[in-house]
């Protein structure tokens, strides 16, 4: 998996990169997992032919009621460097470590990342319209937690219309979880992609999921819900009258 996220990364980059005139780099790995381990490095490399500034920050993050990501400045994470310049074709280890009490909180705290590339320094000599500078900036997960820390997913149906169903998901663990997949039993609804693949422990999100007429019909069918840490979670729907159009 490790491969395939880091070329997507790449991939992402070297292609807003290319609209936009800035510098691509790339991370890996794509996230950080602190339970036993005291420390963890990422590498970044600069592969253009032109100098690279970079910047390395850390924040917090949290869902709110409604499941949306919050983020706010932290020093909860050690960073070095936390600045850097990366030459042409170049690579750095950076170092990435908890900060405060060595014990890990009972229940996981998450941050994120993020790596911002800085802008050059403006010519005198050209106009200001001429050094409009866009900056990449890579937003990479970090989770601190216990060994033992795990998921627990429930989930609610809250509503449905126009042919969808929504489903409350509450993630009642000690550790984030990460769809991977969402269908159903029997066969309908398959989700590839959703607004948010990241539940939090602590945190609730509502997922909109299209019912087709045949499951509509059958009005109770299964949503299995597919995690990369944990067992899939299997969530009982009775179809409301309202989203297949039945009074």
């Amino acid at each position: 998996m490790r491969t395939t996220m880091y070329g997507s990364l790449a991939l992402g980059l070297i292609l807003f990169s290319s609209a936009a005139g800035a510098v691509n780099f790339s991370v890996a790995p794509v996230h950080l997992d602190f339970a036993a381990n005291r420390s963890a490095s990422i590498e970044v490399s600069n592969p253009s032919d032109k100098p690279l500034d970079l910047q390395i920050q850390a924040q917090t993050w949290t869902q709110g009621a409604n499941g949306k990501d919050q983020h706010d400045d932290t020093d909860a994470l050690s960073i070095y460097p936390a600045r850097l310049t990366l030459p042409p074709q170049g690579k750095r280890t950076v170092r990435i470590a908890p900060t405060g009490k060595s014990d890990r909180p009972a229940t996981e705290q998450a941050y994120r990342l993020y790596i911002t590339e800085l802008p050059p320094p403006r010519a005198s000599d050209k106009p200001a319209a001429e050094h409009i500078a866009v900056r990449l900036r890579f937003g990479l997960p970090v989770f601190v937690h216990q060994p033992k820390a795990s998921p627990h997913l429930e989930g609610l149906v809250v509503g449905g219309s126009n042919g969808a169903v929504d489903v409350k998901v509450s993630n009642t663990g000690s550790a984030h979880a990460r769809l991977t997949s969402v269908t159903s039993v029997p066969e309908g609804p398959s989700q590839s992609k959703l607004d948010e693949w990241y539940l939090l422990a602590g945190s609730s999100h509502v997922y909109r999921v299209a019912v087709p007429t045949a499951l509509c019909q059958q009005d109770h069918f299964t949503l299995r819900l597919a995690t990369d840490n944990g067992k899939p979670t299997d969530i009982p729907v009775k179809v409301p009258r309202e989203t297949c159009g039945r009074s």
